[in-house]
């Protein structure tokens, strides 16, 4: 996935339905479509801004952290 937006956008549909796990994930969800948008995944901003509605405060705050630690190591320049 690194490197590849639209993997990384898929990823976050599963989590964010819950698609073999017990349970929904939002955070992770917020975090793989964030680095999607990054990567230049142009469906990933639509996702994100649906899943965020679904997502609390600390949730959000949770996926930003998330989202720091990954970016780094997939998009090192960005």
């Amino acid at each position: 996935m690194k490197g590849h937006p639209g993997a990384q956008s898929g990823v976050g549909w599963y989590y964010e339905v819950g698609r073999g796990m017990p349970a929904p994930d939002l955070v992770r969800a917020y975090m793989w479509y964030t680095l999607s948008a990054i990567g230049g995944d142009p469906d990933a901003a639509i996702s994100l801004e649906e899943v965020v509605k679904k997502m609390t405060g600390d949730e959000i705050e949770k996926a930003h952290v998330l989202v720091g630690d990954y970016k780094v190591w997939m998009y090192p320049f960005r």
